[in-house]
């Protein structure tokens, strides 16, 4: 039941914020226009203020796991080849694949790594998970770019995708976040706690705002790339890479961590990053929705099957 909770208590304030934005756009609040020019603010300030934040507290005095680490970026490289694989079949249309494979491989690790480790293993569980934090976010959002670049429509550019990942904000973020973490940069107090209040509101005015751009109508349209979304996202992925995990010997804190990344919703900065990037924002929007809906049950499963296996 404690596991239960973890995940639900994780899971909720999420879905009520999205539910929040879509009261705002029935009470006409917000229209199209607004919430476009909102999500805009949305992927070039606060999100990336909050990237860099949360590498900029990245613990780097605790002892570094390479074997942790170097499987846990192969995992999410694999991860996104299959998904590329998968997608690319899937739909026709590059708009649409841009989004479904995004939405397949990146995970909210950030909201879910810390709650769900720490309630697990208390305050021991920090450090690895910051450490990670540095790794996969920078590496999930270099993938994101790779993948919407790609599948903007137009003709494939090396030189386009490269200059689409320097420029891009949340890269640019997670670049100076962890150019501070390495040269060990601190920042002075009132621009610290600036930068803290941003980065508390982000993830709440992403999910508001993606709430006003959700159409109930669309989901019809998208059943079928949702449905194989939320199976690879919360099942297939994990099931995998998990299970290799468990092979390779990775037990406790250092499993659990694996189960977080892999097993986590669809990462809320997907539909700003796709939205603004050319990519189908409605399809975007649903499988964060819905994935983060449903994983309250199937987090809760995985964690209860690896506690009943002695595992975590």
């Amino acid at each position: 039941m404690t596991n239960l909770m973890i995940a639900f208590n994780a899971v909720i304030p999420m879905f009520l914020w999205m539910l929040i934005g879509y009261g705002v756009r029935l009470k006409g609040l917000l229209d199209d226009t607004s919430q476009k020019q909102m999500n805009s603010v949305v992927f070039k300030i606060f999100l990336p203020t909050l990237l860099f934040y949360n590498i900029y507290k990245t613990n780097l005095h605790m002892v570094l796991q390479p074997k942790l680490m170097g499987f846990v970026a192969a995992a999410v490289t694999i991860g996104w080849l299959l998904s590329m694989a998968i997608g690319m079949k899937a739909d026709p249309q590059p708009q649409k694949r841009g989004a479904l494979i995004q939405g397949m491989f990146r995970s909210n690790f950030i909201l879910f790594g810390f709650p769900l480790v720490l309630s697990l293993f208390g305050p021991v569980g920090a450090g690895v998970t910051s450490m990670l934090i540095a790794i996969v976010i920078p590496l999930y959002n270099v993938l994101a770019v790779v993948t919407l670049e790609l599948f903007r429509g137009c003709r494939i550019s090396v030189k386009g995708i490269l200059i689409g990942i320097l420029k891009n904000p949340l890269i640019v973020s997670s670049v100076i976040g962890l150019f501070c973490l390495i040269l060990r940069i601190s920042l002075p107090q009132f621009l610290e706690s600036t930068i803290a209040g941003l980065s508390n509101i982000a993830t709440p005015l992403a999910l508001v705002v993606m709430g006003a751009g959700f159409h109930i109508a669309l989901i019809k349209e998208n059943v079928r790339n949702l449905t194989l979304a939320i199976l690879m996202r919360l099942v297939i992925l994990p099931g995998i890479f998990i299970t290799v995990a468990i092979w390779g010997g990775f037990r406790g804190l250092e499993l659990a961590a694996i189960m977080v990344i892999f097993a986590a919703p669809t990462a809320v900065s997907s539909f700003p990053m796709a939205q603004q990037m050319g990519s189908d924002g409605d399809l975007a929007a649903e499988i964060v929705a819905f994935t983060t809906i449903l994983s309250c049950v199937t987090i809760f499963l995985w964690i209860f099957g690896l506690k009943q296996l002695s595992l975590i």
